[in-house]
């Protein structure tokens, strides 16, 4: 994925993220105890734009997540706060987990699949 993000950076110039990603990727790190490589992380994401999770996420992410509640197709709330933040902010989701986001196509989620070579 790093080559990814790479070739992303160099076409538009910064990497979009959503301040939950950050979330993710840091609690994740320091649950594994790579303190470093949380650092590591974060130091690259610097020069990245980091989306906050604003009232219309939370809104559409509220929706989402009732909606799939209500049929028993659950995912992780942060996927669901992820996912929440691209469709409020009328972006692609660029990830590996496919399986999970999916699921969000029908709420307007619109993804690319980060397994594929470059």
């Amino acid at each position: 994925m790093r080559r990814r993000a790479q070739a992303y950076i160099g076409e538009h110039a910064r990497l979009t993220l959503s301040a939950v990603t950050v979330f993710e990727v840091v609690r994740g790190r320091h649950q594994a105890q790579q303190i470093d490589r949380a650092a590591q992380f974060l130091a690259w994401a610097q020069n990245a734009e980091v989306l906050a999770f604003d009232d219309k996420s939370a809104r559409i992410g509220g929706e989402i997540a009732g909606a799939l509640l209500r049929t028993g197709t659950t995912i992780g709330v942060a996927d669901v706060l992820i996912a929440a933040t691209a469709i409020a902010n009328n972006l692609t989701l660029a990830s590996a987990n496919l399986a999970h986001y999916q699921r969000l196509v029908p709420f307007g989620l619109s993804i690319e699949n980060w397994r594929n070579p470059v």
